[in-house]
């Protein structure tokens, strides 16, 4: 049987929504063939086995399965008999009990000891002392038929398949999405109230969602994300450093870079890791302030010496990694040499030596130099990020001249 309604005229929570009214009626055969019953009087007529008692004062219609009983059909009668008394050992596959007898007409069918039994059901065995299986139904499924062969028996083929049936009314009606769909659009229309209150700084405060007092501004989103701004700055600063000083005829620089990704980064196509690059640009200022260019560092005034520092993991720099790049500017290039995980730290420590004091003999200017660090790839991304600083640089002390004895 089957029942269909439309629209939604029960409330989602009330406990008779289970209750449907029947407004059809369908008959399937043993064939999978469905018939409908018309509107009107339904009739159940008694056959095999099946008997009817009817009592008209109570109102109660009994159905009583017992053998003997109602209209014996004698093709199943056969069947039955065979299943029930003929049916011994002997009857193998190569002698089976097989029908249906003169007095029956219907489809042939043929019965081995094979037949009693169902061996396993989903690979799984029945009771072990019995050999019989118990199928129960819940409120959703019911056991239906063994699928029947081509030649119309169910014990042919060697895994006969037993026929689950959907019985179970819907568990979720159109009104349980409607009510869903309202409380849903509730929640977002509260949160986006929230979200103003906690973001919007304007005179007027937004309406209340169902009319009440509106609450007062907090505005803990503004700061919060202020805040956050100031967090990440100071963290990241704190992962890229870079230091400088003069001393004598050279420029000590030291440089620091942190890895605070989860990831780990590094170079994929020079395969070195991470790369720190450090520039120098030098410049001379006169007594009224006036900046130019200072050229005079080449290769053959100027070093560039690499410093290791004890205990810590320190940037190399590789063949070629110094240039000049003008007479101003000196590009330095140092390599960590392995990608560096998350945490990981690498320092970069570089000695400037000036072969000569007569670069720096002009009294009257001061000389300075821009020290510009910049690391690629770097937890934020492939582009570099720089740190730039600056140091002074003095011309070396004369020596005392001895005296003579």
């Amino acid at each position: 049987m089957a029942s269909s309604s439309s629209g939604c005229p029960f409330d989602v929570f009330n406990p008779d929504t289970a209750l449907r009214k029947l407004v059809s009626l369908s008959v399937e055969d043993a064939g999978g063939n469905v018939s409908s019953i018309p509107e009107g009087r339904v009739v159940l007529a008694n056959g095999a086995n099946v008997s009817f008692d009817i009592d008209d004062d109570e109102d109660v219609l009994t159905i009583a399965a017992d053998p003997g009983t109602g209209i014996q059909d004698p093709y199943y009668t056969q069947k039955y008999e065979a299943l029930a008394s003929s049916l011994t050992s002997s009857a193998t596959s190569a002698a089976p009990v097989a029908g249906p007898y003169g007095d029956a007409s219907g489809d042939p069918w043929a019965f081995t000891t094979d037949s009693l039994w169902i061996g396993r059901i989903a690979n799984v065995s029945g009771d072990p002392v019995t050999g019989a299986f118990f199928i129960t139904n819940d409120v959703c499924l019911g056991v239906g038929e063994f699928e029947e062969t081509a030649e119309g028996y169910p014990q042919d083929g060697s895994y006969p398949q037993l026929g689950i049936l959907d019985i179970c009314a819907p568990c979720l009606d159109c009104l349980t999405y409607q009510r869903l769909q309202e409380y849903l659009a509730r929640i977002t229309t509260f949160y986006n109230y929230i979200f103003e209150l906690a973001y919007n700084q304007e005179s007027t405060p937004p309406t209340h969602p169902d009319g009440g007092t509106p609450e007062e501004f907090s505005g803990t989103y503004a700061q919060f994300t202020a805040l956050q701004r100031y967090w990440d700055h100071l963290v990241h600063n704190s992962t890229i450093k870079i230091s400088a000083q003069g001393q004598g005829q050279s420029v000590a620089l030291a440089a620091f870079y942190r890895n605070i990704s989860d990831d780990t980064i590094g170079d994929s196509i020079a395969d070195q890791g991470v790369k720190l690059t450090i520039t120098l640009e030098f410049f001379q200022e006169d007594s009224v302030g006036t900046v130019t260019s200072w050229s005079g560092v080449s290769a053959s005034t100027t070093a560039v010496r690499e410093l290791q520092r004890e205990g810590k993991d320190t940037a190399s720099i590789p063949l070629g990694g110094v240039s000049f790049v003008s007479a101003s500017e000196i590009e330095i290039c140092l390599y960590s040499g392995a990608d560096m995980v998350s945490g990981e730290e690498v320092y970069a420590d570089v000695a400037v030596l000036f072969l000569t004091t007569a670069l720096f003999n002009d009294e009257t200017l001061s000389y300075f130099a821009t020290v510009t660090l910049a690391v690629q790839p770097n937890h934020l991304g492939a582009s570099p990020v720089e740190r730039t600083t600056r140091v002074y640089l003095q011309p070396a002390e004369p020596p005392a001249e001895s005296s003579s004895p």
